[in-house]
């Protein structure tokens, strides 16, 4: 009997000692409510001025992208897009050093333009197509954009990005 009267109060203590030390000792003050995390739902009400800036995915553009799902502006198709989901991939070629960068570029509905995303690079660059190659062709210019120095060019029968007369990204 007295071994059974240790083990019950023994796991009692243990339980309790668990408890209280699962609590924070931190008083909760108006400035750790600062920096706490709000559903998007209940951040209308609050009017600290840091409230915008903790809340997850509160990243649109001027445009309502939301970057943190992947989405950017598309000039072409004037809406947000995710590039890796609706442009033509183009992988490191050449003297691109980096081979884990990649490009994607959208081509108009009319095959009129093309909107090239490349890496570290703010926004995208708008190709003009050039003149029409016939079905046949295996090289040529297919669109570019003279100011920024970019064409897509066709060698061979194959995509390729070119920036000042270098090809550093092919089509995948």
């Amino acid at each position: 009997m007295n071994t059974q009267f240790w083990i019950k109060h023994t796991l009692s203590f243990l339980f309790l000692s668990a408890l209280v030390s699962c609590q924070s000792n931190t008083p909760k003050t108006s400035s750790n409510l600062d920096t706490l995390a709000v559903p998007v739902a209940a951040s209308a009400s609050i009017d600290t001025p840091n409230a915008q800036a903790a809340i997850v995915g509160n990243d649109l553009d001027e445009h309502n992208c939301k970057g943190s799902a992947g989405y950017q502006w598309s000039v072409l198709k004037n809406t947000c897009v995710r590039i890796f989901e609706d442009g033509k991939p183009f992988v490191a070629y050449g003297n691109n050093t980096d081979k884990t960068l990649g490009a994607f570029v959208i081509f108009a509905s009319n095959s009129s333009q093309a909107e090239v995303y490349l890496p570290h690079t703010e926004g995208s660059i708008i190709l003009t197509a050039t003149a029409k190659l016939s079905k046949q062709a295996t090289s040529g210019t297919l669109y570019e954009n003279t100011q920024e120095h970019l064409s897509i060019v066709l060698q061979n029968g194959t995509q390729y990005l070119k920036l000042n007369n270098d090809l550093i990204f092919v089509a995948k």
